[in-house]
C-alpha cells in the first residue's frame, strides 16, 4: 500500500496516492516511512502545515531520519520561514550517514540566498558540489548567489561548470544566456 501510494504520488497522481498512503498508516501508524510519504503528498497539494504534521510525527518515530528533515526543510522555504528551513537542512547533513547531503547542502543554500547571507549560500554549494560534484543545481545557485555579489566572472564560471556536467539543465542556461546580454 506504502510503495503504491508513494509511486502515485511521484507520476503526479498525488490525491490517489494520499489516498492509499493514508490507508497505509492505519495499517501502520507508527511507519516513520509513510508519515514522509504522507508529508511529500500533503507538501504537493499545498497542505502545507498537514506537511509539516506528518513530517514532525515521522521525525518523532525516527529522529535519525536525514530525508525527512531535508524535505521538511523544502516545506519551510515554501512558507518563507528561512531560519527554519536551515536548522532542518543542518539536522540532515548532521547525519553522518545521510547518503545525498548535496540536496540539503543545496536546500540550504538557496536559505541563504533568500536571506541575502551570499557568502553562506556559496559555502552551502560548495559542501554540496564536493559530496556530489556532478550536481549541476548547486553549480547554477552558486552563480546566483556569486551575481547577486557582483562577481560576475566567477558566476559565469559556475554556470559553465554546471553545465560541463550537466548539458540538459536548462537553468544553468538561462542564467549564463542571461549574463551575456
Amino acid at each position: 500500500m506504502q510503495r503504491l501510494g508513494a509511486s502515485l504520488v511521484q507520476e503526479g497522481s498525488v490525491r490517489a496516492g494520499l489516498e492509499k498512503l493514508l490507508e497505509a498508516a492505519k495499517l501502520d501508524p507508527t511507519n516513520s516511512a509513510i508519515h514522509q510519504e504522507l508529508a511529500l503528498a500533503y507538501r504537493d497539494l499545498g497542505e502545507f502545515q498537514l506537511s509539516l504534521d506528518h513530517f514532525k510525527k515521522a521525525l518523532e518515530l525516527r529522529p535519525e531520519f536525514p530525508q525527512a528533515w531535508n524535505n521538511m526543510g523544502t516545506v519551510y522555504l515554501l512558507l518563507r520561514q528561512w531560519d527554519l528551513a536551515i536548522n532542518c537542512f543542518q539536522m540532515a547533513v548532521g547525519d553522518i550517514l545521510y547518503r545525498t547531503p548535496h540536496f540539503a547542502y543545496n536546500n540550504m543554500g538557496l536559505a541563504y540566498i533568500k536571506k541575502e547571507q551570499y557568502q553562506k549560500a556559496i559555502a552551502s554549494f560548495h559542501k554540496a558540489l564536493k559530496s556530489a560534484p556532478s550536481y549541476s543545481p548547486a553549480s547554477t545557485n552558486m552563480g546566483i548567489a556569486l551575481e547577486r555579489m557582483n562577481r560576475w566572472e566567477e558566476a559565469i564560471d559556475a554556470y559553465q561548470d554546471a553545465i560541463s556536467v550537466d548539458p540538459e539543465y536548462p537553468a544553468s542556461h538561462f542564467h549564463l544566456g542571461r549574463l551575456y546580454i
